[in-house]
């Protein structure tokens, strides 16, 4: 029940940061926060990370819905096989975040990203992101390094 609980934390903490950023925020307009270490910018992204494949959204929506089939199949997986409770926060992570960013998909055709690095080097400051994509990256991270793991014990 535990993971029921973190994954749709997940999906509703993204989704109502984005809906109040898509509200309160123009296209590409900065917003510079915490001494400029955050810069609040809202953009829709009609590709992957990094806009790759923008140009083919059909194709985005339909890799996207395969890719959170195949995250939720192994999550569920993982919790009635008992798998490492690290392995299944991860998955839980990872599945709650990529499930918000593809109703982004379905409900507008696009993903709110809204947030950026202010500081740092040139390639990381032009990445714009949301909560979700952190979640995604840290649980499939957090998923991969445990998954040797094995069973947890009774």
């Amino acid at each position: 029940m535990f993971y029921l609980f973190l994954t749709t934390g997940i999906f509703f903490l993204d989704f109502l940061i984005k809906r109040l950023m898509d509200r309160r925020l123009k296209e590409r307009t900065q917003h510079p926060c915490l001494g400029g270490r955050l810069i609040l910018q809202k953009y829709h992204n009609r590709g992957a990370a990094l806009n790759l494949f923008e140009q083919y959204p059909k194709f985005m929506r339909f890799l996207h819905t395969c890719a959170i089939a195949a995250a939720g199949s192994t999550l569920l997986h993982a919790i009635r096989t008992g798998k490492h409770p690290l392995h299944t926060v991860g998955l839980a992570m990872l599945f709650g975040g990529g499930a918000n960013n593809l109703c982004d998909r379905y409900t507008k055709g696009h993903v709110v990203d809204y947030v950026r690095i202010g500081r740092g080097p040139g390639p990381l400051r032009r990445i714009v992101f949301n909560i979700s994509d952190l979640f995604v990256c840290s649980g499939a991270f957090l998923a991969a390094l445990t998954a040797d793991f094995g069973q947890k014990k009774p």
